[in-house]
């Protein structure tokens, strides 16, 4: 991990998650500026938190081929739904004991520990003497499940985040508070807070009614949900708020945003829509949607830490091997191993032993096998040249057979030219007899194109007529 950090990355997807609904974009880094080259999103048929993560890969793998988007490494806006959140003030305190008294209060707040929840922490400031810390917690089983998904997608993740922050920060730069409201597919997340620190964030999925091209917010349930988060903060957050900014695209945000601007006024908030990522946030060649699947490898490619990152460790294969066993266990796996590499050896000896001996048998035998190959090459040379079917002689044959047995008709010259047509010429009695053994000659076998060039004479009358010998070409 720590490699893929160090090593300057110039291309790169950021992959949205909202239930089964993704949103992907690539984005890549040329000559200093950061141009968005692709984009999709799309809606699983399988749940990345249910279903076999190898058959989500594919799924996922698929979308991409047919997007035609080839990058392997990808930061993931995880579902802020996955997200457990607990608020706590930092006492006076040294700052070495601060991590260790947040680490405390996550895991008496959460009721898990370090190995089920990963914890991400975001301080901030409400007065001199007042510092407080969010703790967001997101369950390790959903992310290595996710990660899993996406190994099998063939990708390769370099980061794992909130979309929410991301997107919060990159417009909140001055320093004051404000509120943030991204809405996605399924869910309206919400932040507040400063571009340093959060001071609240939830998933609000009860805002969102309906389904499909009929999905609607509720502006009446949003402002009481806003409500009671205002409540929550501290009186020096949530007096200093006056701006709420209102993030995402499509139809459903555009008409929460025309009923918003009323309601707000009720709280002292001013509505701001941000519909492009401000010029300021980066370095971008061309002005782009404010979209966490681009906010997020924007933020990535310009060389920012994420606030909350939530990345598993890469564990090699052999810390998994020793942290799974005890010393013994390790030891019978060595040896084991060793005794595998050892009949792996014996079997390539044994094999090369094998191709030694066949190399003998092949010398002696490669004189003769040159021999019989040189004259199978001349009897396939020469073979067009002879014939074995004595192709006169059946001619001969056949016409005996047709010909008349009491001498009626006489053939006096038989010529074969070119080894398939024969000429006749003869005398016959009766020109009766001569077509009815004409009409036998042309239902034999091999006999086609009968016809007669001459007849002529009254008594002994002359005839002449030919055929073609082979594979008959008409009736």
């Amino acid at each position: 991990m720590d490699l893929l950090k160090s090593r300057r990355i110039n291309s790169l997807l950021g992959i949205a998650l909202d239930g089964n609904r993704i949103a992907v974009s690539h984005l890549k880094r040329t000559n200093g500026s950061i141009t968005v080259v692709g984009r999709f999103s799309a809606t699983l048929s399988l749940n990345p938190l249910s279903h076999e993560p190898e058959l989500v890969g594919q799924e996922l793998r698929q979308q991409l081929a047919s997007a035609g988007l080839k990058e392997k490494r990808c930061v993931v806006a995880v579902p802020q739904s996955w997200a457990l959140t607990l608020q706590t003030q930092i006492p006076e305190i040294p700052e070495e004991d601060v991590r260790e008294f947040l680490s405390m209060e996550a895991e008496r707040g959460f009721g898990s520990g370090a190995d089920t929840i990963s914890l991400g922490t975001s301080r901030f400031q409400v007065s001199d003497k007042e510092a407080f810390a969010t703790l967001v917690g997101i369950p390790t089983a959903h992310l290595e499940r996710l990660a899993a998904v996406l190994r099998a997608a063939r990708l390769e993740p370099v980061g794992f985040t909130l979309g929410t922050p991301v997107m919060h920060s990159m417009v909140e730069v001055g320093g004051g508070a404000s509120v943030s409201l991204i809405v996605g597919d399924s869910t309206v997340n919400l932040q507040i807070g400063t571009a340093e620190g959060i001071a609240a964030l939830r998933s609000l999925d009860s805002v969102v009614e309906g389904d499909g091209s009929n999905k609607q917010i509720d502006v009446g349930v949003l402002m009481r949900e806003l409500r009671v988060t205002l409540a929550q903060l501290p009186a020096g957050i949530r007096n200093g708020l006056k701006t709420l900014r209102l993030f995402g695209e499509g139809a459903m945000v555009e008409t929460l945003a025309a009923g918003l601007a009323q309601p707000l006024k009720g709280f002292g908030l001013i509505l701001e829509r941000v519909a492009d990522i401000p010029k300021a946030a980066g370095t971008l060649s061309a002005p782009a949607k404010a979209v966490p699947e681009i906010c997020l490898p924007l933020r990535h490619l310009a060389s920012s830490r994420f606030l909350l990152e939530f990345l598993p460790p890469q564990v090699s294969a052999w810390q998994q091997l020793t942290s799974r066993y005890s010393s013994k266990g390790v030891a019978y796996a060595i040896a084991c191993l060793a005794l595998l590499i050892l009949w792996v050896a014996g079997m390539f000896a044994f094999q090369q032993r094998q191709l030694s001996g066949l190399r003998s048998q092949w010398g002696r035998l490669a004189t003769d096998v040159r021999e019989l190959e040189g004259i199978q090459q001349d009897i396939k040379q020469y073979r067009p040249w002879f014939d074995d079917s004595v192709r006169h002689l059946s001619i001969l044959k056949r016409l005996t057979e047709v010909f008349p047995e009491d001498g009626t008709i006489t053939a006096k010259n038989i010529e074969v030219r070119d080894g398939f047509l024969v000429t006749c010429t003869g005398t016959t009695k009766d020109a009766e007899v001569l077509y009815k053994m004409l009409d036998r000659l042309r239902s034999t076998q091999n006999v086609s194109e009968v016809t007669v060039d001459q007849l002529r004479g009254e008594a002994s009358r002359q005839f002449s007529f030919n055929f073609h010998w082979g594979e008959k070409t008409q009736p």
